[in-house]
């Protein structure tokens, strides 16, 4: 089936007509449809205020505060701006966050945040920008991507986070808040229909369950759709990077009077698809085409969504699949005496994943790979925290512990002819323990002054248990020697800050802060432990709104000391297997400026404009390159995942009709060439791309429903956000969602 056929695998009902399709129509309906409905225009009171509305956030854990007046980078997004933008997971947020990076590799979340970041992804290492899901740090990568349901509210706050959110936030966090239950009583729902066959249904509930003491809420989650990729092999799998996932979150909420305040929350999410494809590029980073490859068919990278996986005749029952399955329960008391608020974070989560892949992606003899990863991990956060006139200090205590089980199994094949039809196994465990002790305050010097001073004192310690097999058919030989060790760091994170504000509409901060992400085991192969990372970063920054705060410019200016930075390197000797080597063997720059903006220039328009200009590059790093007695000197290139140009942009117009509003929304993401490996090869990287997303949707005045058409990545551009760079075997390159579309409903009391 051609990329044409598929991509216009309109369902029946999607059809509006001859010659008529839903993605024509919005398309049309975002400029059209608002001005053909002037005429039915109502007098009524605007529903969108003139002036920018007031954002409240809690990065600072000492309650909310205005983003204008909160002396961090941080972009906040609302509920409504998410489902305006189509986000629906942190990989989504990339197009609406200046500075932000996301990626993936066999399910598992590399985030970058103004070039810092990790692709570390299996246990033994850790993740150098942070997810927090209301509070609780999430630390498998393979966790991230769980769908926004039920939030209130994502903050991104970016760069080095070593004093409040410490457990390695080298690069920043990213906070998902889930909606607070409350005495308002609601119940809503949300259905999706698209293109691929998509299929999504979201059901919400809440409100006082005893008076005003005991409130609740709960949400659950259904999606589907076919797959994005076609498998032209006549013996393999046809439909392949589709979705199957389900979630839930559910809250409970006692204020048992105005001083003490309990929520309890629970949340799984289950994901059983085919997960990410890659499509080979049939050549080494260097360009040249692997001996192996060259009989194969390069006429494919033609189609950018076909793929030709056949069966492998040994293992005729395998198919590519990821299986994850989250889940996680919280405890947090707020009690609050004079002026003090105290307050106790509890929780455990656990993570499931199961991945199997065909992993050269190609039609040459299969290499099957399969990742088996259990985790466990329990956590407490103690703080007491309070807000005077004279000053808002927060201090704490903070323990973590962490328990994941990791195997990796591989069929081995050529270029290797001593190992070829033979394959390896290694098994890895490792247990985390993490203390911490933090404190900041900011003191109010007088009405314009202000200083903030913070530092915290984190402990890690791992045990590490590893072995791995080569298996043949004379039997099992040991791959590497077993370890066996424990290991533990310590460091100091301090942060310093000076703040301005010379009116009410304007903020001028700089800051001095440190970052520490710990160190860790490579669990590939029996090399010994690498140690932290740490990151010294400087600030400059000024928040205003003009215009009687109709306009608001956020700007960041930045420079990082990136030190002992934990880099993997790819190394294949002649008839081995592959090895990746982990080690401190590189220092970086970073320097920056992002500008954050938002214009509503009358009650009916809404303009977004954000850039980042980034220049992330190696101070000095000789790699490791495959069969190569010496290493390769990388100093001065770029960093992994680290674009020097980004910018979004975005239109949003509202039309009051009778008994309601018409919204539509034009938004365009652009980013310049970026590279996946320390040797930014071509081969490895992603060009300069742009992509176009739109929407229109009228919403009842009393919002008891409303419905939208969606288009997004409307040109179809093909572009990749990782590789996996196996050479000499080849280069593979993600393949990222084609145009999609659809329509979603939603309907609420």
């Amino acid at each position: 089936m051609s990329l044409k056929n598929r991509m216009d695998r309109t369902p029946q009902w999607l059809r509006l007509g001859s010659g008529c399709s839903l993605l024509t129509v919005t398309c049309a309906l975002s400029f059209a449809l608002p001005l053909a409905a002037a005429e039915a225009t109502v007098e009524t009171n605007n529903a969108q205020e003139e002036t920018i509305d007031v954002i409240l956030v809690t990065a600072t854990k000492t309650g909310q505060t205005k983003l204008q007046d909160t002396p961090i980078a941080i972009t906040a997004l609302s509920a409504d701006d998410l489902e305006n933008s189509g986000a629906t997971n942190v990989a989504d947020l990339v197009q609406i966050t200046p500075g932000l990076s996301v990626s993936e590799n066999a399910g598992m979340a590399r985030i970058y945040v103004r070039g810092v970041g990790t692709n570390l992804d299996f246990v033994g290492s850790d993740p150098s920008t942070t997810v927090h899901l209301d509070g609780v740090y999430v630390a498998r990568p393979q966790a991230i991507f769980s769908t926004f349901l039920g939030v209130d509210r994502v903050e991104v706050l970016r760069g080095p986070q070593g004093t409040l959110y410490g457990r390695n936030s080298i690069g920043g966090t990213i906070n998902v808040i889930s909606e607070m239950p409350t005495e308002e009583a609601f119940a809503k729902a949300r259905l999706e229909l698209g293109n691929f066959d998509k299929r999504s249904l979201m059901l919400g509930v809440g409100g006082p369950l005893a008076s005003d003491v005991v409130m609740g809420n709960l949400f659950a989650l259904k999606s589907q759709h076919d797959g994005y990729v076609e498998n032209n092999s006549p013996t393999g799998e046809s439909d392949l990077m589709d979705e199957d996932t389900w979630a839930i979150k559910a809250a409970l909420r006692f204020a048992f009077n105005r001083n003490v305040d309990l929520i309890l929350r629970t949340d799984a999410a289950k994901e059983d698809d085919s997960g990410t494809v890659y499509k080979p590029t049939f050549r080494n980073g260097d360009g040249s085409t692997p001996p192996p490859l060259q009989t194969l068919s390069p006429d494919l990278e033609d189609d950018p969504h076909t793929v030709n996986i056949p069966v492998d005749p040994q293992n005729p029952g395998f198919k590519n699949n990821f299986k994850t399955y989250n889940k996680g329960n919280s405890a947090e008391l707020n009690y609050t005496f004079n002026n003090f608020t105290l307050t106790s974070l509890t929780a455990y989560r656990t993570q499931d994943m199961d991945w199997a892949a065909d992993s050269d992606w190609s039609e040459i003899d299969s290499r099957l790979s399969m990742i088996r990863e259990r985790q466990d991990q329990i956590s407490e956060e103690l703080r007491i925290s309070s807000q005077t006139a004279l000053m808002d200090w927060t201090a704490g205590l903070y323990y973590f512990q962490e328990e994941a089980d990791f195997e990796f199994n591989a069929k081995l094949v050529i270029p290797f002819p001593a190992a070829a039809g033979a394959s390896s196994t290694i098994t890895s465990d490792v247990e985390t323990e993490a203390l911490a002790a933090f404190y900041q305050s900011t003191f109010y010097l007088s009405d314009a002054f202000s200083s903030t001073l913070g530092i915290r004192y984190s402990k890690e310690e791992k045990t590490f248990n590893n072995s791995g097999s080569l298996n043949t058919v004379a039997g099992t030989t040991p791959l590497f020697s077993l370890i066996d060790e424990t290991k533990s760091w310590h460091a100091w994170t301090p942060k310093a800050g000076l703040e301005f504000r010379p009116a009410d509409t304007q903020l001028l901060y700089m800051s001095v802060s440190e970052g520490f992400k710990s160190g860790g085991y490579n669990a590939s192969a029996a090399s010994p432990a690498f140690d932290p990372e740490k990151l010294t970063a400087y600030e400059f920054g000024y928040k205003s709104q003009w215009l009687d705060r109709k306009l608001s410019t956020n700007l960041a200016l930045f420079f990082y000391d990136y030190r002992d930075m934990q880099v993997q390197s790819f190394q294949v000797a002649e008839d081995s297997s592959p090895q990746v080597i982990i080690s401190n063997a590189a220092e970086a720059t970073v320097k920056g400026i992002e500008l954050e903006t938002f214009w509503r220039p009358s009650s009916r328009v809404d303009i977004s404009f954000n850039v980042a200009y980034l220049d992330a590059t190696y101070d000095k790093f000789i790699t490791a390159v495959a069969n190569a007695t010496e290493g390769v000197d990388a100093s001065d290139n770029y960093l992994n995942s680290s674009p020097r140009w980004k910018t979004n942009t975005a239109l949003q117009y509202h039309l009051p009709v009778a008994d309601g509003e018409i919204t539509s929304r034009l938004e365009w993401y652009w980013q310049t060439e970026e590279y996946y490996t320390a040797f930014n090869d071509p081969v490895s990287s992603q060009g300069t791309y742009g992509i176009i997303n739109a929407r229109i949707g009228y919403t009842k005045a009393d919002e008891s429903w409303g419905i939208a058409l969606y288009g997004k990545n409307l040109d179809n551009k093909e572009y990749t956000n990782a590789i996996q760079d196996f050479s000499p075997l080849g280069v593979t390159k993600s393949i990222n969602a084609p145009r999609t579309y659809g329509i979603a409903v939603t309907a609420q009391l």
